[in-house]
């Protein structure tokens, strides 16, 4: 095991040595008052390629790429009043991209027809992740969560730990692509959790905040999950709730409904992205 560990260490060693340089971004003194952004992209799909009539609308590689990207630049611009922001934070993953692998099948195997070849979408996607930090580390220090969805849970994971390879050298980006099923973040009296909302139940969702993050639950008074999955704000089983002092919301998707979203009438959902403003 020994000598198999010591080329993965010297690899290790090689991309940290030559990962990029970024130079330090002057920042806004920051006042008395302390705020921070969330900024969530929620199953964007990348890679889905779909066309009208059998889909709402044509999605390309292209489009996604622009549609996230304006987002972003969209709710920095929307909160600015409210700033400037000591940091900003975002899940990332949540269906980053479309399938997991060659065989244009999801994690568990679910054939998706309408998807770019995997090499080519992987290739965008990572260029568009790249972009995204680049883009919050404008506004400020950024912290990363990568949090794995049902459609591209290997993908993302080294998506995620690319982001962490190529800002290694970046003391204002922070990623968090270790393999835990779910990630928080606290900000004051505050504390966010995030999960794909697929695989926990709602009602378990306040325990296990609790049980996690026991020091953190015990010094904050506002507390929520955002879940993505659903591609709309909300599911069926309640829409919303709050379960022992803890929020669950679902957060809509960009995702564009194709085929399949049509034939089950799940294509009237309102897209979208979200960005949440917190004081400390």
């Amino acid at each position: 095991l020994m000598q198999r560990a010591k080329p993965i260490a010297m690899l290790i060693e090689m991309v940290k040595k030559n990962a990029p340089f970024y130079p330090k971004i002057a920042r806004v003194k920051q006042t008395n008052i302390r705020r921070s952004l969330e900024v969530s992209i929620m199953d964007p799909h990348i890679g889905l390629i779909t066309h009208y009539p059998e889909g709402d609308s044509t999605q390309t590689l292209e489009s996604v790429a622009e549609l996230i990207l304006s987002a972003i630049d969209d709710l920095v611009m929307k909160a600015k009043s409210f700033g400037p922001f000591e940091e900003v934070f975002m899940p990332f993953g949540n269906d980053f991209t479309h399938v997991d692998n060659v065989f244009h099948t999801t994690t568990a195997g679910t054939i998706q027809p309408e998807s770019e070849a995997w090499h080519r979408a992987y290739v965008h996607a990572e260029a568009i992740a790249i972009e995204m930090v680049n883009r919050l580390r404008n506004v400020a220090p950024v912290f990363i969560y990568e949090v794995p969805g049902n459609h591209s849970r290997m993908a993302d994971f080294t998506l995620a730990r690319l982001l962490k390879a190529q800002f290694h050298n970046c003391d204002d980006v922070k990623v968090d692509a270790s393999s835990n099923p779910y990630k928080f973040h606290r900000f004051g009296s505050t504390l966010i959790g995030y999960e794909h909302g697929h695989s926990v139940a709602q009602i378990r969702l306040a325990a296990l905040m609790a049980s996690e993050r026991p020091k953190d639950w015990a010094e904050t008074w506002f507390r929520e999950w955002h879940l993505g999955d659903q591609h709309r704000k909300g599911s069926s089983k309640p829409s919303m709730l709050e379960e022992q002092g803890v929020s669950i919301e679902y957060l809509p998707g960009l995702t564009v409904p194709n085929e399949w979203h049509r034939l089950k009438s799940f294509n009237h959902q309102k897209r979208g992205a979200m960005a949440f403003v917190y004081d400390f």
